[in-house]
């Protein structure tokens, strides 16, 4: 049975173990916490990522009791309007705050950029205090056999000594040999206790405790012990020396954190854009199957009207033939309408995070809202401002300042390794087994060691790839420049396309309606042609069709000006702010 400071001594250990283990939801806390932080300063520095925006609190399941419902479906999508049966009607605002709550990629690029910042707070940890204890007991029982000699009494020789007779054959005494089992228990213990720290400057602090305890258990109860001290430090003098070599890997991790920010805040421009895209492309396609709806209804009073007149002899076969081709083709156009519809809606669900098998629908008032703006700028005027304002050339033009500093540190590792150090060691021992240091006994060191780095290839190809990195970087901030202006100039030429596309369809359909009126006229009269009459109808749709997607391009394209220029502000909603001025200045909170 083990002494009961033994006993003491295994109480304390488990205490100790017990203080320093966390519970899983301790870890969670305590890496939020850290990661936050860090992005809370980080954001700081890039507009339109506030407060509340890189969550990655899983949401709730997602909700749309609090919409208004609709009661049937209309009659223009046929058999398929069961699908916007009860459906609940979403709003374009509504609409893009389930996407930046609910959208899987969304969520993934939140977390992604969690990620990255955890990761940052692991390098930041080697800049800070990293203490390490181990320890192991055992306890051992070693059987060892061990055999005696064991003398009694011989009765034969006591019987001749009586009677006077000694045989010379007798013995006095009669030897036996006795082997018996004996246990050893033996108990042992080691321990170290240490803290290693890399501090700015390259130098590496390092103290360490050890004990090593042995008891043997048996008859004496015998002891032995052993504790040392130590404490080290090295710093470097050329190669690795110095704030900027030190913490390059630090810095490094840092800025790319920064550049991930801003990666992000400018991703949330392009989903909201996409997003609203993806709305009003679907308001395009209901719109759609809507007019070629219209358009087959139109044909089939119109075949009703010629198949009368052609039982009078008033319209030939051909005549008729050709309006029944006109309806067959509309009636193929509103069915492949009304399907191109329904894929898109399902698509926009995706997109949302909504189920496929829920049942919504747009809010049609969101079309009527849409009106031509053109920017109160030019295009050079929004180049100028786009080089100024936009995110991914700040990431370049850091990116240029970070192959720079590269340079710098790999010149210096072209340096021999050149390191002082200089240790400090205190051991001891003790007769009653328990650990107790002798700081008389000391062991004061110190030196140089030197590396030559005799083969410096390594060295001269991460050098010789540090100035080509800086050649690279300066390209890729040229490029990025030019893009943003090829950009620039590709949305303003789409801008002007949908308002002259708009322009036209006003002007189509105006022409169409009179043109339809005036063929429906002649017909009575019967003196128009069955296919005059299909193309002034064919012709009106188009133009309706052409009229919706030019207003809808339009829209697209002002957002995406804005976008490309680096002013679009995104609320934490989702939504983006319609006034170009407040959106200069955005509110940081938000």
């Amino acid at each position: 049975m083990f002494p009961k400071k033994i006993i003491i001594l295994k109480c304390f250990c488990i205490a100790v173990i017990s203080m320093v283990s966390c519970s899983p939801n301790q870890m969670r806390n305590s890496a939020d916490r850290k990661v936050f932080g860090i992005l809370g300063r980080k954001s700081a520095n890039v507009p339109n990522v506030g407060k509340g925006i890189l969550d990655i609190t899983p949401p709730a399941p997602i909700s749309l009791d609090g919409l208004a419902t609709n009661a049937v479906g209309p009659e223009f999508l046929g058999d398929r309007a069961k699908i916007e049966n009860r459906a609940k009607v979403l709003p374009l605002h509504e609409a893009l705050r389930l996407a930046v709550v609910h959208n899987r990629e969304y969520l993934g690029q939140k977390e992604l950029l969690y990620l990255q910042a955890l990761d940052l707070t692991l390098i930041q940890h080697e800049f800070t205090p990293i203490f390490a204890g181990i320890g192991a007991t055992a306890a051992r029982q070693t059987n060892t056999p061990n055999t005696v000699i064991i003398r009694s009494p011989n009765p034969a020789y006591a019987r001749e000594l009586n009677r006077g007779v000694i045989n010379p054959v007798s013995r006095q005494f009669i030897e036996r040999n006795v082997t018996t089992l004996v246990a050893e228990n033996t108990f042992t213990a080691t321990g170290n206790l240490g803290v290693t720290m890399l501090t700015q400057t390259g130098a590496r602090l390092a103290s360490n405790l050890s004990t090593d305890f042995l008891r043997f258990i048996t008859g004496n109860l015998t002891k032995v012990s052993d504790s040392t001290l130590a404490a080290s430090v090295t710093q470097p003098l050329l190669r690795g020396a110095g704030y900027q070599a030190t913490m390059e890997t630090l810095t490094q991790a840092e800025r790319d954190l920064l550049y991930a920010i801003r990666d992000f805040a400018q991703y949330r421009k392009i989903f909201t854009v996409d997003i609203t895209s993806k709305y009003y492309r679907t308001l395009e396609a209901r719109d759609a199957a809507k007019n070629a709806y219209l358009a087959f209804k139109a044909f089939e009073a119109i075949l009703i009207s010629e198949r009368a007149l052609a039982k009078e002899n008033r319209r030939t076969s051909s005549q008729l033939g050709l309006i029944e081709q006109a309806s067959l083709k509309y009636e193929r156009i509103w069915i492949s309408s009304v399907r191109n519809y329904e894929q898109q809606l399902d698509d926009l669900k995706i997109a949302l995070a909504i189920p496929v098998q829920t049942p919504i629908i747009l809010d049609e008032k969101e079309l009527s809202k849409l009106s031509l703006e053109d920017p109160k700028m030019t295009l050079d005027e929004s180049i100028k401002t786009a080089l100024v304002t936009r995110l991914e050339l700040y990431n370049e033009r850091d990116a240029l300042i970070d192959s720079e500093r590269k340079i710098k540190v790999a010149k210096q590792n072209l340096l021999p390794q050149l390191d002082l150090g200089a240790r400090y060691i205190v051991g001891g021992s003790s007769a009653d087994g328990y650990p107790k240091l002798d700081f008389k006994a000391h062991e004061i060191a110190g030196g140089l060691d030197i590396d030559l780095r005799l083969d410096k290839t390594a060295d001269r190809n991460a050098y010789r790839s540090a100035l080509i990195y800086q050649q690279r970087k300066t390209r890729e901030l040229d490029l990025a420049e030019e893009n943003v202006r090829s950009s620039l100039r590709a949305t303003w030429r789409d801008l002007e396309a949908a308002r002259k596309q708009h322009d036209i369809a006003q002007k189509g359909i105006s022409q169409s309606v009179r043109r339809l009126e005036e063929e429906e006229l002649l017909r009575t009269l019967g003196r128009g042609t069955a296919r005059d009459l299909i193309d002034a109808q064919q012709d009106l749709i188009e133009s309706k069709d052409i009229l919706t997607s030019a207003l809808i391009a339009h829209t697209i394209a002002r957002l995406k000006v804005w976008r490309d220029m680096g002013i679009l502000f995104i609320s934490k909603e989702g939504s983006w702010r319609h006034v170009l001025q407040e959106e200069k200045a955005p509110a940081q909170d938000e």
